[in-house]
Order: C-alpha cells, then sequence, then structure tokens
C-alpha cells in the first residue's frame, strides 16, 4: 500500500440532488419481486455474476465471483448467495440471505445477513436494514442501519433516502453516515434506473461520493477515504427464461483508481 495519497477533488453534491429530484423516477418500486398472476417465468431465479476491477499504480485487479438462488412470493423475496472476493493477493469467501417484505401499507422493508467464516478483507459479519415509505405524489422515503463487524472492531451505518416515480423511471438520493475512529463520515449518491419490463429488465446509472470506511489493506486495514464513484448497468432477457446483466464501474479512491467491468447469466423458472 503506498504511503502518499492521491490528490482529491470536490463535487457539486448538492446540484447532482436537485437534479436527481428534479428528472422522477419508476412506476415499480425496487422491491416488486413477485410475478404477476398467471406469469409462465415462475417465482425461482438463480444467478452467477463475475467483476473484474483494475487498479493503478500496477496493482494486482480485484476480483468478485458471485452465485445466487432468489425465491419470490406474493408478498416479497428471499435470496440465498455464495461470493468468493479477491483483493490485495488474499480471498475470503462469504455467504448471506436477503429478505424483502412487504409490511404495511405502502411500505416494504429490505433485511440482510451476511457471514465470512475466515475474514481477511470482508466483515466476520454483516447485518443491514432498510424501510421504505410511499408517500402521496409518488415519492418514496427510506430510512436505514447497517453494521459491519471485523475483527478488530465494527462499523455503523445510518442512511436516509428520498425518491421519486414518474412514468418508467425511478430516481432516488441516498445520504450514508458513517462513524469511525471518532470522525463521522458522510456519503451521498443519486441512482437513475429506467424500467424496460419491471421489475427484472432495467438500465441505470448511479453516481455518488464523499468520506467512506474502506478496506485498504488485507488484514482488514480499515481507513477513511475521500472517494468519487459512477457505475453503469443493463439488465435483460433475451428470452422468457435465459437474461443477462452487464455493468462498468469507475472508482477514484485516495489510494487508487478502479476501473471495472461486470457480466452475469440470469435464468428464471
Amino acid at each position: 500500500m503506498d504511503s502518499m495519497r492521491r490528490p482529491t477533488r470536490s463535487w457539486p453534491w448538492p446540484g447532482l440532488l436537485v437534479l436527481s429530484l428534479l428528472m422522477g423516477s419508476a412506476v415499480v418500486p425496487l422491491h416488486a419481486q413477485s410475478p404477476p398472476d398467471g406469469d409462465p417465468t415462475g417465482s425461482w431465479e438463480a444467478a452467477v455474476f463475475y467483476t473484474w476491477q483494475h487498479l493503478s499504480d500496477q496493482r494486482a485487479p480485484w476480483q468478485v465471483s458471485k452465485a445466487l438462488v432468489q425465491r419470490r412470493h406474493a408478498q416479497g423475496a428471499v435470496i440465498l448467495e455464495a461470493a468468493h472476493v479477491r483483493r490485495f493477493g488474499t480471498g475470503d469467501a462469504s455467504v448471506s440471505v436477503d429478505v424483502w417484505q412487504d409490511l404495511w401499507p405502502q411500505a416494504y422493508m429490505h433485511a440482510a445477513v451476511d457471514y465470512t467464516p475466515a475474514p481477511a478483507l470482508l466483515p466476520a459479519q454483516a447485518v443491514s436494514g432498510e424501510v421504505y415509505q410511499t408517500l402521496p405524489g409518488g415519492w418514496e422515503i427510506a430510512g436505514s442501519y447497517a453494521q459491519r463487524r471485523y475483527p478488530a472492531q465494527a462499523v455503523h451505518l445510518v442512511g436516509a433516502g428520498l425518491a421519486t416515480y414518474a412514468g418508467a423511471w425511478y430516481l432516488r438520493a441516498k445520504t450514508t453516515v458513517t462513524r469511525l475512529y471518532g470522525r463521522l463520515s458522510v456519503v451521498q449518491s443519486v441512482r437513475a434506473r429506467r424500467y424496460l419490463n419491471p421489475p427484472r429488465e432495467y438500465m441505470g446509472i448511479r453516481v455518488g461520493g464523499g468520506r467512506v470506511a474502506e478496506v485498504v489493506d488485507d488484514g482488514p486495514i480499515i481507513e477513511t477515504v475521500r472517494t468519487f464513484f459512477v457505475t453503469a448497468q443493463l439488465q435483460k432477457f433475451l428470452t422468457p427464461h435465459l437474461g443477462v446483466m452487464i455493468a462498468g464501474s469507475y472508482s477514484d479512491d485516495a489510494f487508487f483508481v478502479r476501473r471495472g467491468l461486470s457480466v452475469g447469466i440470469l435464468t428464471r423458472w
């Protein structure tokens, strides 16, 4: 790991936030997982994904492999996932369970639990939860909490989101606050997603930046770094039962620049 950090710069986040709220977003909430009555594609879905990230300064690339299976039901979905992450010349394997569930009218939640048996990079355990509430006029608010428990310490994250729906667009702004080493760090992001065939076919972009608690070396070693990131994604089913996903990413962190490509194959039945 380099001892000198790269120069940082500021970004116009208030302007991006205002722009995101003016553009509008999707008629179908992100949690809409259950197929309509008579949907021939069924309620099960499985997928495999691979991500490769090129790092600046001739560092070894980062790689992530994932496999998941999802079961949709009338009020949400359950997702089981296994992942392998390789960074800094070492690797971690993890498993996770995600639950999407309707709550009271116009409200739903997402909860996740992750477990890494022998962590060198990832948290040993991670839990997160977010509650979404739809408001009149096509607006949505959300509040979230997450805890990442590393061998030497725990990182807590609290977030608030604001979204709006308009036509085929879902557009969301979110602020996340993290406390590490007695200092508060704030990350802001905006996401625009256009549904091609909701909820499982879409294209979208996410832009964000601020200060974030990040693993900067194996151990894991955690530091607060300034970051700016952009991701773009397309997910499309080529047949009623077979789909593909492709995504590109760019991240300018304090220690290095990352450029990534992700590909995935999805099937449903």
